[in-house]
Order: structure tokens, then sequence, then C-alpha cells
């Protein structure tokens, strides 16, 4: 009979060959040896079917999964825990690296707290060479947001309540994440463990900058809709059936700003100028002002702009370390606000 090992890492990948065995080794090589490393192949069209299948032949804690049609983050997501076998899944994403003890932590702490549904971690921006662009943010875990303080590649999650909350939800394409972490909240706590264990690869390959700008954009319209409704305390179901009527082709400071800060991040001006007065209206907020400063000065000189970002990034670390010391083992939970 089959024993499962106590916690399954799910990865999809797509196209993914330029950053995978980096990915790839970061879990094999974690200080948590006993897992399932179960990763679907999401109808790549490069050499990422090859490279899965030596890496295969090579670790027998690998298990292949392929789709020959392309599912997308959510079905991809709802595949992989579907092939799980654990009562624990980790997530990882093919391009981003984990630190080498992020496992056994996340696993420690599930098993210490069984009330926790779903934790995230700590983390930080790499380039594609792997080497530091955005420093670690504590600042976010403080500050009231809708927007979870972790990146989707950090989580680990128990299975039962992942289905209980019923998945990852299509209808949410690009922001299955955070409404996966809405609807867990309302099971159990979601927690940040609070030491930097994942680095998150900011590259113009990226899933973000690669997807059809249209049918993001319209994502995060849809997003920012549903996120208001539940501020409003009402669902936000009844949106996502009738998401089709709801678009009138503006464009939302949230996704210009979504996108800017992407390729900046990505060593690149952000390209936004020119779409700036297709925007729904102006609100006279902090959000519009960004929009503002990341276009023109990251135009004119994205490089100083980089290093405003960091130093501005440092100084609100520091700030928020004197409440939330680093690498002491702490969590905090995140609740939608």
């Amino acid at each position: 009979m089959y024993n499962a090992p106590p916690v399954s890492v799910v990865m999809p990948v797509r196209n993914g060959e330029r950053f995978l065995d980096a990915g790839v080794r970061s879990i094999l090589d974690q200080t948590f040896q006993d897992f399932e490393f179960v990763i679907l192949d999401d109808a790549s069209t490069d050499g990422t079917p090859d490279m899965l299948a030596d890496w295969a032949r090579r670790d027998p804690r690998i298990r292949l999964a392929r789709s020959n049609a392309r599912l997308g983050c959510a079905g991809g997501g709802n595949r992989l825990v579907t092939e799980a076998r654990a009562p624990l899944c980790a997530r990882m994403d093919a391009d981003d690296v984990s630190d080498p003890d992020r496992l056994r932590r996340q696993v420690s702490l599930l098993n210490s707290r069984p009330e926790v549904c779903l934790i995230g971690t700590l983390w930080d921006g790499i380039d594609a060479a792997g080497g530091p662009i955005r420093p670690v943010d504590r600042w976010r875990v403080l500050r009231r947001s809708p927007f979870a303080p972790f990146m989707h590649g950090s989580i680990a999650f128990r299975r039962e309540a992942f289905w209980r909350a019923g998945g990852y939800r299509e209808a949410c394409e690009h922001w299955e994440d955070l409404d996966l972490y809405i609807r867990m909240s309302d099971l159990g706590p979601v927690v940040v463990l609070l030491d930097l264990l994942y680095h998150y690869r900011l590259h113009m390959e990226g899933s973000v900058l690669r997807s059809d700008q249209g049918e993001l954009r319209k994502a995060l319209d849809l997003m920012r809709r549903c996120l208001a409704a539940r501020r409003a305390r009402l669902g936000y179901d009844a949106l996502l059936d009738r998401a089709g009527n709801l678009d009138d082709g503006a464009l939302d400071p949230y996704y210009l700003y979504a996108m800017g800060a992407r390729r900046l991040w990505a060593g690149l001006r952000p390209g936004i100028v020119g779409q700036i007065p297709r925007m729904r209206r102006w609100p006279l907020n902090l959000r519009a002002g960004a929009v503002l400063v990341l276009a023109l000065w990251g135009e004119a000189h994205p490089r100083s702009l980089r290093a405003a970002l960091r130093a501005h990034i440092r100084v609100l670390d520091a700030l928020a370390g004197l409440r939330l010391p680093l690498g002491k083992g702490a969590t905090a939970e995140w609740r939608f606000a």
C-alpha cells in the first residue's frame, strides 16, 4: 500500500526552460527531504518537457503530469492539487527560488498549529541572473491592504481546506491566488511566516508580462470590483457570473501601476505614459499619484527610480522591523482589509 509523504510540492510550468533548473534544484535541495514533487507541464512548446523528464529520471520524488491543452493558472493549480497525495501542499513557481529551509519551516508550523489553513513567507526580488533587485518588505505585513504580503509561489496549505474553500476559480484568472486566500481565511487563519524564505524572479518572461494584455486588464478590473464588494461586506460571486458585462474598456489606475512596476523591476522603462489618457478617471489619491510618478520618472530615468524605490522599501522595512524581527520564526495573521 502506498504511504503518502507528509507534503506534496506542486509546481506548474509552461515554456519555463530558462529558469527551470534553478527552481527545481531549490526544491530538491531542501533541508526537509520527505516530500513528493508534482510538476505539471502546461502544454509547453519549448524544451521544458525534455528537461522535466531528465529531472524525473534523476530523482524519484518527482512525479510528472502533462496537459496537452493549456489549463492556465487556476486550472493548472487545481490539476496539481488533484494529483497531490499528501495532506499538506506547498506551491512553487518554476522561475523562482526557494530558500533551503523553506519546507521544514512551513511543515513544522502547520503541524504545530492545526488551526492554520495556509501560510506564506516573506520574499525578496531577484533579477534574471539571480541577483537581488527588490529588498524584503516587512512593512507590507503591517499596513492594511487587500493584498497578501507573500507571493503565490511561497504558500503551503492544507489540501482538505483548499478543497473545502472551493479551490482555484477560473473566473478569477490572474488573481486566483488572492481569491483563494480570501475564501480560505473564512475557514481559518492565513498567516505569513516572518522569515525571508522565497526569492521571486522579476523578469520580462514572467507570466503576467507575457499574458494577453486585454484579458489581463479585464481581469484586474474585475478584481477591483470584487474587492470593493468584499470591503463592503458583500459577496462577489454575482460579479463573477456577469463579468463579461462589466467591462467598459477604460484603464484602471491599478492596472497601469501593476504593469508599469513589473516592467520597471524587470529592468525596463514602465512603458505606460501613452496609456494614461485611457484611464477611467483621475481620482485624487496616492494610487493615481504613484501612476504619474512611475510613468514620468520611470520613463525619463528608470535606474534612478529603481534606486529610490529600493531605498524607500529598505527604510519602511527597517521601521517595520522594530515590531517584526526578521528570522525569529514569528508569524502574523493576514486578513483581507
